[in-house]
């Protein structure tokens, strides 16, 4: 099923007129699937479908064997390809232009030399282009980011990481060479459409705005081609009104003035957004197609029904009614509407789960859609909706997989019970003395794991409490060590989690450990592996962690003033000669260059903190 998200693009002020502010965004479907080795947060990352948007741009034309996309590229194709891309492919072939390079074919040197005249590309040498050689990710990066800010810094620039460079070029490794293939050219092409074009410019453009400027296609050509590849955004102007923009295009504006916009991040399955107008003593709310920008109206408020929003977000449609969060000056209500009309479902303080974004009020839970309103839990299906009121001192803390998890506070020592939702019986308790050394007080905080990563389940809950998972309709506690972060591993049938903790007595992250899952290890319950020691003390705080396949990640985070931060990215590897633990350090990125790179450049940064962490004995 096609699913949209709709969500504040805070970025996309750097492409709108100075009037204009960004409301929220219509995101394709698949933005997670790819085959290509470069993804990009919000867009369908599905190479195909991307080659297929600049086919139909006239951007991108494959080969006799189709797109071709899993093969690798040389640098006489790239420079084709990306003189093609910029739609200067006819200019090219008239112009001709020359070139030093001796070793480039008849069929590609038009395109070389306009490279080269447009100082795009140096050649590998004085007079070599390289032709043959298989284009690497770095020269296709540096060649986009010296056409879109004329510098090879293609970081700043928004076309590529430091961190995808090392993962697919591969000169300093056995065997070296790049693993840069058509897919991924076709995806970093498709990134670079949205990167910011400031050469010869008097203020910030798309990529994708340039190439309308210049004619390479026109505002309805890029939508028809985009939509199931780029996120819908929504400026609104002086006057209220909402204007519909692809990667900084605009090609609809709302007639509807002075309203307020749906800022929401939900996963959407509908066509549309809510948003609200004030009229006298009145709120009127609107459904508008997400395209099209045509308003429906669906429900007027007077004050006396209900209190002047300040802001409205939908949460989910089931069963024909989707149902909406209003936050009013008075606190917060639950309503549901078909279109038609609107329900009244409650009204309290406030939202009572506590999610990444206060937008985000509700849990997905075995197609279950459960928010909490102050001390009462709404579990909504399809068929029905019913609440629960919880008694003094419980806390909602979550739900996985069917399952809600709540905290009392009623008794010493604390309990952690799993309750069903579908008829709140109590399947499992846990007694949870407070932790006094927990740096969030002394109750053992608890927070619900959001990573569904790879479509194979996330870890539940966790906290200073633990980690807990929810297996076969029962509340599992896997560990009673302190959980700071989750992260998943992609290994075996069923996958596994890997934690970061910390040592007793210590707030601070310093320990990994993974927790292969009963259908893996074949054991009755979970077995614990040490991924990362602190013994010997290696001196690093641990900020984050993250699983990739079968490796992890963890990162660091140190204070350089004004809400900066200096960030070292690591890895743990088992070095098998010695038998022990190492850590490669893998990137650093400096929160304000200007204190960070005073001297040095990154590649010092982790050198230097290479050697240190050897020293310890953490050499890999």
């Amino acid at each position: 099923m096609k699913r949209i998200a709709v969500f504040v693009l805070a970025v996309a002020m750097c492409f709108l007129a100075a009037d204009a502010v960004p409301v929220n965004a219509l995101v394709p479907g698949n933005i997670n699937a790819s085959s290509s080795k470069i993804i990009t947060d919000g867009i369908n990352n599905v190479a195909e479908e991307q080659a297929e948007m600049l086919k139909g741009l006239g951007l991108f034309f494959g080969t006799d064997h189709g797109f071709d996309l899993h093969r690798k590229l040389t640098r006489a194709e790239a420079a084709v390809l990306i003189v093609r891309f910029l739609g200067e492919e006819k200019k090219a072939l008239e112009q001709n232009s020359k070139h030093p390079f001796t070793d480039v074919p008849a069929w590609a040197s038009p395109y070389v030399g306009w490279l080269y005249q447009n100082k795009i590309t140096n050649g590998v040498g004085t007079k070599l282009y390289g032709s043959a050689q298989d284009v690497t990710y770095e020269h296709f990066a540096v060649m986009l980011s010296r056409i879109s800010i004329g510098s090879d810094d293609f970081i700043s620039s928004g076309v590529g990481t430091e961190e995808e460079r090392r993962f697919i070029d591969r000169e300093n490794q056995d065997p070296p060479g790049t693993d840069f293939f058509r897919a991924d050219a076709v995806s970093m092409l498709t990134r670079f459409m949205r990167c910011t074009y400031l050469k010869d410019q008097n203020e910030p453009i798309t990529v994708a705005q340039l190439l309308l400027k210049k004619g390479v296609f026109t505002a309805e050509q890029f939508v028809k081609a985009g939509l199931k590849v780029y996120p819908v955004t929504y400026s609104q102007g002086e006057d209220g009104s909402l204007t519909a923009r692809l990667e900084g295009v605009p090609f609809r504006k709302s007639k509807l003035t002075g309203i307020n916009g749906d800022t929401s991040y939900p996963a959407r399955e509908t066509p549309y957004f809510y948003v609200w107008k004030d009229e006298g003593d009145a709120t009127v709310l609107y459904r508008m197609d997400c395209l099209t920008l045509e308003a429906d109206e669906v429900t007027r408020w007077t004050r006396e029904n209900m209190p002047k929003p300040w802001h409205i977000a939908y949460f989910a449609t089931l069963g024909g009614k989707d149902f909406l969060g209003i936050w009013h000056g008075d606190g917060v209500s639950l309503v549901s509407s078909d279109g038609m009309k609107t329900e009244k479902l409650a009204m309290g303080k406030d939202f009572g789960i506590d999610s990444k974004q206060y937008w985000e009020p509700y849990i997905w839970s075995n197609d279950k859609l459960v928010v909490t309103v102050d001390n009462t839990v709404f579990v909504i299906t399809d068929n029905n909706v019913v609440h629960h009121v919880l008694q003094a001192g419980v806390t909602f803390v979550g739900a996985e997989n069917g399952l809600a998890v709540l905290y009392s506070e009623k008794n010493d020592p604390g309990e952690i019970q799993g309750v069903r939702l579908d008829d709140w019986t109590i399947t499992d308790t846990y007694r949870v003395p407070p932790t006094e050394d927990s740096i969030y007080g002394n109750r053992p905080l608890l927070r619900q794991y959001w990573g569904q990563l790879y479509g194979r389940g996330g870890a539940g809950i966790y906290g200073e409490a633990g980690l807990f998972t929810v297996r076969e309709g029962r509340l599992e506690r896997v560990t009673e060590r302190p959980v700071l972060d989750v992260g998943f591993l992609r290994i075996g049938p069923v996958g596994a989690y890997v934690v970061l903790s910390h040592e007793p007595g210590s707030p601070l992250g310093s320990m990994i450990y993974e927790y292969d899952g009963p259908l893996l290890t074949g054991k009755d319950g979970y077995a614990e592996i040490e991924r990362l020691s602190n013994d010997p003390p290696h001196g690093i705080v641990i900020d984050s962690i993250q699983g990739a396949d079968s490796m992890v990640f963890f990162s660091s985070r140190t204070g350089v003033g004004m809400d900066h931060y200096d960030v070292f990215t690591y890895y743990p590897v088992h070095n098998s000669e010695e038998d022990h633990m190492g850590i490669v350090v893998m990137s650093f990125a400096a929160g304000r260059p200007e204190i960070s790179f005073a001297e040095h450049d990154q590649q010092w940064y982790v050198l230097q903190e290479q050697e240190r962490l050897n020293a310890l004995g953490y050499n890999p």
